[in-house]
């Protein structure tokens, strides 16, 4: 069965100068990730763009793809753009998709078939690929975290404990039922993670397709870089402390002493 599948990409580019390196990166990075959506094998879907208070070159971009806009004039977080999204889909399976990655030609198609099969859980986690070659040691050394941590720390497992929306699809009953992303997040910080968070404490398991993987285009320098992965790990170690009620149930959490770790090796450069 070919299902519809509504893929939901919220964008927030700041207005900023032409001339401007990181902002210019960051539109050519989203002009990729719409351009890989197009190519896709796979064409029954339909793509949603949130700009959540985005630029207006963002905004011309999208224009140049048949995708169905909507526009949010204050910029009110990546959950709340993504909720609004889904909401104004059409079709049961929710593919949510990061601005600044560059998916394959058989994604979609590899969604579909694995939601055609008998036994599915209702959603799955598509993974960075770790293939990729970066010109920056600290892009590299940022997508080497991802990937160890999240994803590859869990290789004999068939489940992630972190979700993470570089490309990862839901069935719209199991979105709905779980009320969705947690919109009081700001900005683009932990609401994906806190998401999957809720749906396993709901009894929800989180598969892993290692052939869904994407490409991340990302150009941190040093200081952003040192800013990003401390938002990370004090973020993560927040969400955990709020949600775990016990500190038995704080030490059983399998990631949480490399985040532990991570913070310490961070906050001592």
């Amino acid at each position: 069965m070919k299902n519809k599948l509504p893929v939901v990409i919220p964008f927030y580019f700041r207005n900023n100068t032409k001339d401007n390196k990181d902002y210019n990166f960051s539109l050519k990075a989203f002009k990729k990730c719409l351009s890989a959506v197009y190519k896709s094998s796979y064409k029954n879907f339909e793509v949603i763009a949130v700009s959540d208070g985005s630029s207006t070159e963002s905004i011309r971009l999208v224009k140049e793809y048949p995708c169905k806009l909507i526009k949010i004039k204050k910029n009110s977080g990546a959950g709340f753009a993504r909720n609004l999204g889904a909401k104004k889909s059409k079709g049961n399976i929710l593919i949510f998709l990061d601005a600044d990655v560059e998916i394959k030609p058989s994604a979609f198609k590899i969604v579909n078939d694995y939601f055609n099969r008998k036994k599915n859980y209702g959603m799955i986690q598509g993974i960075y690929s770790n293939k990729v070659k970066y010109k920056s040691k600290t892009n590299e050394y940022l997508q080497c975290y991802y990937c160890y941590y999240i994803f590859t720390e869990t290789k004999k497992h068939k489940f992630t404990q972190s979700l993470i929306t570089n490309i990862f699809a839901i069935d719209k009953n199991i979105f709905k039922k779980n009320k969705g992303f947690d919109s009081k997040f700001s900005g683009a910080n932990l609401e994906d993670q806190e998401f999957g968070f809720r749906l396993q404490n709901n009894g929800h398991k989180i598969p892993i397709l290692r052939s869904l993987n994407t490409i991340h285009h990302v150009n941190f320098g040093i200081i952003d870089f040192i800013k990003k992965i401390t938002t990370i790990q004090i973020g993560e170690m927040k969400m955990h402390l709020r949600n775990k009620k016990t500190f038995v149930q704080k030490s059983a959490q399998t990631n949480y002493w490399g985040v532990i770790a991570g913070l310490i090796l961070i906050t001592t450069i």
